[in-house]
């Protein structure tokens, strides 16, 4: 759980503005032990590699996706089922975990009304929901 409150915390969107913040806050930028800017190597430092990751090259934004499953390394989180990785210009652009527990974390934009200059408008603002899929299941 203590790792599902650390991903809600990274995926907070930095506030500013009429939100009552005067700086946004800092959102980190580490998932799964690896940092956004590590290096190949940094990321198989920490993961070595069992066999060849698969990857092929994102066509939309030339970046380098990796698939990291428990199978192609030696060393793997527990909680976790696989990691997608996108490489650019050799340094780690994009973490993308999938979990393997009951938990379930969504990431989804929402509008939020605004009021800027007096005219009112709207404005999206990334919104971040728990749920504990057990208790979602149907018994009747």
């Amino acid at each position: 759980m203590r790792a599902l409150l650390f991903l809600a915390l990274l995926a907070a969107p930095a506030l500013a503005g009429d939100d009552g913040y005067e700086d946004p806050p800092a959102i980190q930028r580490y998932l799964a032990e690896l940092q956004l800017g590590d290096s190949l190597e940094d990321v198989q430092r920490i993961y070595p590699p069992a066999q060849d990751w698969p990857s092929h090259i994102d066509p939309r934004g030339r970046v380098t996706r990796y698939r990291v499953e428990r199978g192609y390394a030696k060393s793997f989180p527990l909680w976790t089922h696989a990691m997608l990785l996108g490489f650019k210009r050799g340094r780690l652009v994009d973490i993308h975990v999938i979990y393997n527990s009951s938990t379930v974390i969504r990431v989804f934009p929402v509008e939020v009304p605004t009021f800027k200059d007096g005219e009112r408008g709207v404005e999206w603002r990334t919104s971040i929901q728990v749920l504990e899929k057990s208790l979602y299941k149907r018994i009747d």
